[in-house]
């Protein structure tokens, strides 16, 4: 998803996403912000970059957790 939204042709807001992620933390889905008040922030054509670079961060720390 995160390459595919760097290049996403179309309006980054119709895919409705924020700055923030959920996680299945022992069958309870808890919404972690990447960002305070992460949220109410939606991820548009101008902010996507900075969001792009907060997923990596996110995926390489849970990397490094499981190993």
């Amino acid at each position: 998803m995160c390459v595919r939204l760097q290049h996403y042709d179309g309006d980054v807001a119709d895919l409705d996403l924020t700055f923030s992620y959920d996680e299945d933390t022992m069958g309870k889905i808890v919404t972690h912000e990447l960002v305070p008040g992460g949220r109410a922030i939606a991820v548009t054509n101008e902010n996507r970059l900075v969001f792009h670079v907060f997923i990596i961060i996110i995926i390489v720390i849970n990397i490094f957790n499981v190993t």
